[in-house]
Protein backbone atom coordinates (compact mmCIF):
# COMPACT_ATOMS: atom_id res chain seq x y z
CA UNK A 1 0.00 0.00 0.00
CA UNK A 2 1.37 3.59 -0.82
CA UNK A 3 2.06 6.29 1.35
CA UNK A 4 -1.22 8.08 0.00
CA UNK A 5 -3.34 5.10 0.29
CA UNK A 6 -2.12 4.63 3.54
CA UNK A 7 -3.03 8.64 3.99
CA UNK A 8 -6.60 8.52 2.82
CA UNK A 9 -7.63 5.13 4.74
CA UNK A 10 -6.31 5.54 7.85
CA UNK A 11 -7.11 9.25 8.16
CA UNK A 12 -9.97 9.83 6.26
CA UNK A 13 -11.77 6.24 5.27
CA UNK A 14 -11.63 4.50 8.22
CA UNK A 15 -13.03 7.80 10.46
CA UNK A 16 -15.70 8.69 7.74
CA UNK A 17 -17.05 5.70 7.85
CA UNK A 18 -17.51 5.22 11.62
CA UNK A 19 -18.94 8.77 12.14
CA UNK A 20 -21.14 8.69 9.07
CA UNK A 21 -22.38 4.97 10.32
CA UNK A 22 -22.86 6.69 13.91
CA UNK A 23 -25.07 9.37 12.56
CA UNK A 24 -27.23 7.13 10.34
CA UNK A 25 -28.30 5.00 13.32
CA UNK A 26 -29.34 8.23 15.25
CA UNK A 27 -31.86 9.12 12.78
CA UNK A 28 -36.00 8.81 12.39
CA UNK A 29 -36.16 5.16 10.16
CA UNK A 30 -38.68 6.89 7.79
CA UNK A 31 -36.27 10.33 7.26
CA UNK A 32 -33.75 6.94 6.00
CA UNK A 33 -36.21 5.23 4.00
CA UNK A 34 -37.52 8.41 2.20
CA UNK A 35 -33.60 9.45 1.18
CA UNK A 36 -33.09 5.88 0.17
CA UNK A 37 -35.97 6.00 -1.98
CA UNK A 38 -35.01 9.58 -3.71
CA UNK A 39 -31.42 7.77 -5.31
CA UNK A 40 -31.20 5.18 -7.15
CA UNK A 41 -28.51 2.32 -5.96
CA UNK A 42 -25.38 3.91 -8.05
CA UNK A 43 -25.86 7.34 -6.98
CA UNK A 44 -26.62 6.11 -3.51
CA UNK A 45 -23.21 4.32 -3.32
CA UNK A 46 -21.46 7.09 -4.58
CA UNK A 47 -23.29 9.73 -2.17
CA UNK A 48 -22.62 7.20 0.28
CA UNK A 49 -18.88 6.63 -0.28
CA UNK A 50 -18.20 10.57 -0.77
CA UNK A 51 -20.11 10.70 2.56
CA UNK A 52 -17.22 8.10 4.00
CA UNK A 53 -14.08 10.43 2.58
CA UNK A 54 -16.10 13.79 3.66
CA UNK A 55 -17.02 13.04 7.39
CA UNK A 56 -13.28 11.81 7.39
CA UNK A 57 -11.77 14.71 6.21
CA UNK A 58 -14.37 17.09 8.67
CA UNK A 59 -12.74 14.98 11.38
CA UNK A 60 -9.58 15.11 10.90
CA UNK A 61 -9.21 18.81 10.04
CA UNK A 62 -12.34 20.19 12.41
CA UNK A 63 -13.30 17.74 14.84
CA UNK A 64 -9.79 15.98 15.61
CA UNK A 65 -7.89 19.09 17.12
CA UNK A 66 -10.01 20.15 19.17
CA UNK A 67 -10.56 16.25 20.10
CA UNK A 68 -6.81 15.80 20.62
CA UNK A 69 -6.11 19.23 22.48
CA UNK A 70 -9.41 17.68 25.11
CA UNK A 71 -6.90 14.51 25.21
CA UNK A 72 -3.93 16.55 26.00
CA UNK A 73 -5.54 18.21 28.78
CA UNK A 74 -6.26 14.76 30.36
CA UNK A 75 -2.87 13.66 29.80
CA UNK A 76 -4.24 10.70 27.19
CA UNK A 77 -2.19 11.92 24.43
CA UNK A 78 1.75 11.59 24.42
CA UNK A 79 3.80 14.42 24.49
CA UNK A 80 6.46 14.63 22.14
CA UNK A 81 10.28 15.19 23.74
CA UNK A 82 11.61 15.42 20.88
CA UNK A 83 9.86 18.85 20.29
CA UNK A 84 10.03 19.97 23.48
CA UNK A 85 13.82 19.24 23.60
CA UNK A 86 13.76 21.20 20.23
CA UNK A 87 12.15 23.76 21.26
CA UNK A 88 14.98 24.07 23.89
CA UNK A 89 17.41 24.11 21.50
CA UNK A 90 16.18 26.84 19.16
CA UNK A 91 15.57 29.31 21.10
CA UNK A 92 14.11 31.79 18.60
CA UNK A 93 10.84 32.06 17.11
CA UNK A 94 11.83 32.11 13.57
CA UNK A 95 10.77 28.93 12.73
CA UNK A 96 9.03 25.87 14.74
CA UNK A 97 10.82 22.71 16.35
CA UNK A 98 8.16 20.57 13.92
CA UNK A 99 9.74 22.62 11.14
CA UNK A 100 13.00 21.47 11.97
CA UNK A 101 12.18 18.02 13.00
CA UNK A 102 10.64 17.58 9.23
CA UNK A 103 13.14 18.85 7.86
CA UNK A 104 15.79 16.45 9.11
CA UNK A 105 13.27 13.29 9.01
CA UNK A 106 12.81 13.66 5.37
CA UNK A 107 16.70 14.91 4.08
CA UNK A 108 18.44 13.03 6.51
CA UNK A 109 16.85 9.74 6.74
CA UNK A 110 15.93 6.56 5.70
CA UNK A 111 12.93 6.55 3.49
CA UNK A 112 11.86 3.26 5.44
CA UNK A 113 12.53 5.12 8.71
CA UNK A 114 10.04 7.80 7.45
CA UNK A 115 7.18 5.46 6.22
CA UNK A 116 7.38 3.37 9.43
CA UNK A 117 7.28 7.02 11.51
CA UNK A 118 4.51 7.63 9.34
CA UNK A 119 2.79 4.77 9.33
CA UNK A 120 2.09 4.10 13.54
CA UNK A 121 1.15 8.26 13.33
CA UNK A 122 -1.43 7.71 11.28
CA UNK A 123 -2.35 4.57 12.47
CA UNK A 124 -2.48 6.57 15.94
CA UNK A 125 -4.03 9.64 14.50
CA UNK A 126 -7.13 7.07 12.98
CA UNK A 127 -7.47 5.20 16.48
CA UNK A 128 -8.13 8.68 18.71
CA UNK A 129 -10.74 9.87 16.17
CA UNK A 130 -12.35 6.05 15.81
CA UNK A 131 -12.20 6.67 19.45
CA UNK A 132 -13.76 9.66 19.30
CA UNK A 133 -16.75 8.87 17.62
CA UNK A 134 -17.71 5.51 19.46
CA UNK A 135 -17.31 7.73 22.56
CA UNK A 136 -19.45 10.38 21.82
CA UNK A 137 -21.77 8.85 19.70
CA UNK A 138 -23.66 7.44 23.26
CA UNK A 139 -24.62 11.41 24.17
CA UNK A 140 -25.01 12.17 20.76
CA UNK A 141 -27.45 9.19 20.55
CA UNK A 142 -29.21 9.58 23.57
CA UNK A 143 -29.78 13.36 22.84
CA UNK A 144 -31.51 12.77 19.64
CA UNK A 145 -33.30 9.85 21.04
CA UNK A 146 -35.35 12.07 22.92
CA UNK A 147 -35.80 14.40 20.11
CA UNK A 148 -36.96 12.39 17.74
CA UNK A 149 -38.48 9.64 19.65
CA UNK A 150 -37.87 5.84 19.64
CA UNK A 151 -37.75 5.25 15.76
CA UNK A 152 -34.40 5.42 15.26
CA UNK A 153 -32.90 3.04 12.59
CA UNK A 154 -31.00 1.45 15.56
CA UNK A 155 -34.24 0.57 16.88
CA UNK A 156 -35.01 -0.94 13.26
CA UNK A 157 -32.18 -2.86 13.49
CA UNK A 158 -32.66 -4.41 16.87
CA UNK A 159 -35.59 -5.49 15.31
CA UNK A 160 -34.78 -7.24 12.65
CA UNK A 161 -31.85 -8.81 14.02
CA UNK A 162 -34.14 -10.25 17.21
CA UNK A 163 -37.63 -11.10 15.36
CA UNK A 164 -39.87 -11.38 18.53
CA UNK A 165 -38.07 -9.51 20.44
CA UNK A 166 -40.51 -8.05 23.09
CA UNK A 167 -40.94 -4.10 23.45
CA UNK A 168 -39.78 -3.63 26.93
CA UNK A 169 -36.57 -5.43 26.13
CA UNK A 170 -35.90 -3.04 23.11
CA UNK A 171 -34.75 -0.15 25.63
CA UNK A 172 -32.35 -2.39 26.90
CA UNK A 173 -31.03 -3.59 23.91
CA UNK A 174 -30.41 0.13 23.40
CA UNK A 175 -28.80 0.75 26.46
CA UNK A 176 -26.69 -2.03 25.85
CA UNK A 177 -24.97 -0.95 22.68
CA UNK A 178 -24.30 2.75 23.93
CA UNK A 179 -22.86 1.23 26.85
CA UNK A 180 -20.53 -1.41 23.99
CA UNK A 181 -19.84 2.03 22.31
CA UNK A 182 -18.41 3.52 24.58
CA UNK A 183 -16.61 0.60 26.02
CA UNK A 184 -15.00 -0.11 22.31
CA UNK A 185 -14.28 3.61 22.58
CA UNK A 186 -11.91 3.86 25.62
CA UNK A 187 -10.45 0.58 24.24
CA UNK A 188 -9.44 2.09 20.71
CA UNK A 189 -8.33 5.58 23.09
CA UNK A 190 -5.89 3.23 24.87
CA UNK A 191 -5.04 1.70 21.24
CA UNK A 192 -3.71 4.93 19.76
CA UNK A 193 -2.05 6.11 22.95
CA UNK A 194 0.19 3.15 22.83
CA UNK A 195 0.85 3.64 18.67
CA UNK A 196 1.19 7.47 18.91
CA UNK A 197 3.78 6.83 22.00
CA UNK A 198 5.16 4.00 20.18
CA UNK A 199 5.88 6.53 17.07
CA UNK A 200 7.29 9.09 19.45
CA UNK A 201 9.59 6.43 21.16
CA UNK A 202 11.17 5.52 17.48
CA UNK A 203 11.55 9.25 16.86
CA UNK A 204 13.34 10.10 20.38
CA UNK A 205 15.85 7.29 19.54
CA UNK A 206 16.22 8.69 16.30
CA UNK A 207 17.09 12.48 17.96
CA UNK A 208 19.19 10.83 20.60
CA UNK A 209 21.42 9.07 17.49
CA UNK A 210 21.75 12.07 15.81
CA UNK A 211 21.80 15.44 17.80
CA UNK A 212 24.87 16.14 16.52
CA UNK A 213 23.70 16.34 13.16
CA UNK A 214 20.49 17.94 14.06
CA UNK A 215 22.82 20.89 16.22
CA UNK A 216 24.76 21.41 13.11
CA UNK A 217 21.73 21.67 10.78
CA UNK A 218 20.51 24.40 13.37
CA UNK A 219 23.36 26.09 13.24
CA UNK A 220 23.62 26.56 9.17
CA UNK A 221 20.17 27.77 9.92
CA UNK A 222 20.86 30.24 12.39
CA UNK A 223 23.66 31.44 10.11
CA UNK A 224 21.07 32.47 7.28
CA UNK A 225 20.39 36.17 7.19
CA UNK A 226 16.40 34.71 5.94
CA UNK A 227 16.07 32.91 9.45
CA UNK A 228 14.89 29.77 7.11
CA UNK A 229 16.13 26.56 7.49
CA UNK A 230 18.48 25.21 4.35
CA UNK A 231 17.63 23.43 1.51
CA UNK A 232 20.66 21.05 1.43
CA UNK A 233 23.24 20.96 3.89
Amino acid sequence: MKASEVVVFFRYLVPGISLLSFLILTVPWPFLIKEIDLFNGTLLGVLVTSGFIFFGWMSYHMVYPAWRYLLRVLHLYPKSRVVSELRTMLKTDDFKPDDLWSFFLWNHCKDSIRQRVKLLADYGHSLYMVSFTFIVFPLIYTSLRFAFGPNTVLIHIIIALLPGVRSNVIPLMEFLFVILSFSIGVVLLNYGYKRIRYAENIQWLIFKARKDKLQEILEKAKSEESGRIPKES
